[in-house]
Parts: C-alpha cells; sequence; structure tokens
C-alpha cells in the first residue's frame, strides 16, 4: 500500500491516470508473494541487487518486465528520505531496462486487419446495432420496468421469495413470458442469451460493447479511451458549408495526465453513441429518478460515463450501489469477454486474406502463427480496428500525416 501510496502522492510531475496506477497492481502483487515465499521484506528486496535480480528472473512474467523498471525509477527519485529506505543503484536499473528492451523489441505490432474481412466486421457490426434497433423501444421499456420494480418480469416463485410482507397482500406482476413479446424473445435467442431478465441485461451489455466497438472503428480511439468516453461526447461543426461530426472525450497519452480530445467519425459513429446514450437513460433515470432534470444537464452528464454498468439496475444479480458522488462505473466491455459476439462478426480466414497480409508485412511468418490459420475465425482484437484505421488511412493518399497525426493523438508524426 505503501508503495503505490508513495508513487501517487510523491513522485512529482503529472499524476498517473488511474490505468496505470492499475497496471502496476500485478507486479506489487508478485512482488508481495515473492517476499512472502523467501520470509523477507519488500524494502530489503528492492535495495538488494541479488535478491531482485532473481525474482526478476524467477518469478516476473516478461510482460511486467516494464512495470518493475518504471517502478524503480519513480521510488528512485522519491528517494531514502520519504521511502525510508533506498533501492538498487542506476547500474541494476540500467541492466534490467536492457532486458525490457529485448522483450519489447521481439513483440509483433497488432495486425492490421485484411479488407476484405475489414469490411465484413464493420458490416456485421452495423447489423447488430439495426439487430438491436427492432427491439430497442421494448427492450428499453422493459430495462426501465424491471429495474424499477423488483418483482417485474420475474417468475411468480421468486415474486414470492422477494416479498417479504404478508403473501396475501402480494399484487403479482406480469411473469417474463408475460412481458416480453415474441419478437424479443426470438432476438434473445439469436444472440445466444437465456430467455429470461437476466439475458436481457446481458445482451444489452453485449449492445453497449458492440456501439464501442462501432465507435474506435470510426475513429481510432484507444480502448480505454472509448470506454471513458463522457455521456455527452457527441457533437457537430459546420465548416464550409459541410457538416462534419466530433466525438469528444479525453486521453491520457499526450501528455501531463488527462487531457481532453476530439475526434472525427461519421453518422455510424453518431448513431453508436445515440444507441448507448439510450441504454444508458434507463440506469441515470433509475438511479436519479427524483434528481432526472439536474442528472440530465449538460454539466452533469458529461461527468458520466456513456458506456454505464448495467449492474446498477440489479437485473442479472445484486444491484450496485448507487454512488452518492455521482461517479458510476462503467461497463465490463472486454472483447474477450464477449465470445459468441466475436465469433458472430469477425469471418473465417481465407488464403486470400493470407496473401494480403504478407504484402503488408512481406517479414513477418504470418503462415507460421496458428491465430491466422486458415479456416479459422479472424481473432479479432479492438486495437486492430485503430492499426487499420491508420494504415488505409495512409494508404489511401487522402489523409495528410500530421492529420492522421491529430486524429490518432499521437504525440508526434514518427509514431503516426
Amino acid at each position: 500500500k505503501y508503495l503505490l501510496f508513495a508513487m501517487i502522492w510523491f513522485k512529482g510531475g503529472a499524476p498517473f491516470a488511474v490505468n496505470s496506477i492499475l497496471n502496476y497492481m500485478p507486479f506489487v502483487r508478485n512482488l508481495v508473494r515473492y517476499a512472502d515465499e523467501i520470509a523477507c521484506r519488500l524494502p530489503e528486496i528492492l535495495a538488494n541487487e541479488d535478491l531482485l535480480c532473481s525474482f526478476a528472473d524467477t518469478r516476473l512474467p516478461k510482460s511486467m518486465a516494464k512495470s518493475l523498471n518504471s517502478m524503480l525509477s519513480h521510488l528512485a527519485r522519491i528517494g531514502v528520505d520519504v521511502l525510508g529506505f533506498d533501492v538498487v543503484k542506476d547500474s541494476v536499473r540500467e541492466a534490467l531496462q536492457a532486458h525490457t528492451r529485448t522483450y519489447i523489441g521481439a513483440l509483433q505490432q497488432h495486425t492490421p486487419i485484411p479488407t476484405r474481412i475489414y469490411s465484413t466486421i464493420l458490416s456485421r457490426v452495423s447489423e447488430e446495432l439495426s439487430d438491436w434497433e427492432l427491439v430497442a423501444n421494448e427492450a428499453i421499456a422493459l430495462l426501465s420496468k424491471c429495474g424499477s420494480d423488483p418483482l417485474y418480469g420475474r417468475s411468480r416463485d421468486v415474486q414470492r421469495e422477494i416479498w417479504d410482507s404478508n403473501p396475501d397482500t402480494l399484487k403479482y406482476r406480469p411473469d417474463w413470458s408475460e412481458a416480453a413479446s415474441a419478437q424479443l424473445q426470438q432476438y434473445l435467442a439469436t444472440k445466444g442469451e437465456v430467455n429470461s431478465i437476466r439475458g436481457l441485461s446481458s445482451a444489452a451489455t453485449q449492445v453497449q460493447q458492440v456501439a464501442k466497438l462501432v465507435v474506435q472503428a470510426y475513429s481510432g480511439m484507444r480502448d480505454e479511451e472509448a470506454l471513458s468516453l463522457p455521456y455527452e461526447c457527441a457533437e457537430s461543426t459546420v465548416s464550409s458549408q459541410r457538416t462534419h461530426l466530433i466525438i469528444c472525450g479525453a486521453t491520457t497519452k499526450l501528455a501531463k495526465g488527462i487531457k481532453r480530445a476530439r475526434w472525427v467519425t461519421n453518422q455510424e459513429g453518431h448513431r453508436a453513441i445515440a444507441i448507448a446514450q439510450k441504454i444508458a437513460d434507463v440506469v441515470y433515470e433509475i438511479c436519479y429518478r427524483q434528481k432526472l432534470q439536474e442528472q440530465k444537464s449538460r454539466a452533469k452528464m458529461l461527468e458520466c460515463p456513456l458506456f454505464v454498468s448495467i449492474n446498477y439496475l440489479g437485473l442479472a444479480a445484486k444491484a450496485r450501489a448507487i454512488p452518492d458522488d455521482g461517479l458510476f462505473f462503467t461497463a465490463s466491455l472486454d472483447l474477450s469477454r464477449f465470445n459468441r459476439l466475436r465469433e458472430r462478426i469477425s469471418p473465417v480466414i481465407e488464403e486470400c486474406d493470407l496473401l494480403e497480409l504478407e504484402k503488408i508485412d512481406s517479414h513477418r511468418a504470418w503462415r507460421a502463427e496458428p491465430v491466422f490459420l486458415v479456416g479459422a475465425h479472424w481473432a479479432l482484437v479492438t486495437h486492430q480496428l485503430r492499426r487499420s484505421l491508420a494504415l488505409y488511412a495512409q494508404r489511401s493518399g487522402l489523409v495528410s500525416l500530421p492529420s492522421l497525426r491529430q486524429q490518432l493523438q499521437h504525440l508526434t508524426e514518427e509514431m503516426s
């Protein structure tokens, strides 16, 4: 705890983003486990070259090597007067950094998506939104009713269990089969969800994931930039008699902590945001039913996440506690959790796709990597959308390097 406390408050310079602090946690846990195994205190490990190198060689995953180097540098700058202990010498840190650079240099960059697969994915995520729009009015209304009334849509047995007063006074609400239309039930079945309130909650979260993918595809945002978008993020401007669609958010990648950022998008990007806003409306209206007008003010909604967690409605599990400070949790939208969705939107790899990858990067042994086997589903990762947008925008000859740098929120044109 004190290591992280010192890094948050005493390291100086720009403050850490929350995600940066979270990234140190797996490393610190490994370090604590190692200290426990050898019956040693943490300060002794951080100050002893032999112990620290042994930890790095035997207990530290290569992916965490960068966290070790970064933390050592921060602790060295904080100094022994504040920490109460010293860390290893500069020469040891430099040796560990050289080891990290070798590892990072061996990593493959995120794969650009071949054009056939790319266009198919874009088409299929659009279809996913269209499918939702056909049932959205009913689904949103049901989310609101079931979130407001703990009995609505539940079976009669569950309603009797929840009802904690005299059973004779219970007025039964419609159960799920009565509350949901055949069209909505068919939608849930098509998407692989259970036919219940729990399935509706899961489907709404899945739509949030699709909306986030669309926003990333048509803006080039990083994953954390998309996930942290505020509710009121869609804007438009008129220049030279043309309307330009903008997404307003924030990035931590430029300099000095969090900085406001803007991305150009298109109608699909704004459509996805509008769909996500309607789902978020249910959560915020139920959480702040008595203060709806205040909550809907633009200033207030700029503090609320667009992709807010559905768990505040308590439809699939115990409801999250409504935050008194208005700081809501975002939904858990890690694409690896949505295997059925990823399989639906990712086409099967064909020979022509491998030939295109070999043209894009002839030095990489694509066919030697099991993830690129012909006949397998394309393993979509959200950062691939950013890489692909950058690649095809640059190759089109229509987008200048300074414009691309600005769109991708890069520090320099060299990064672009």
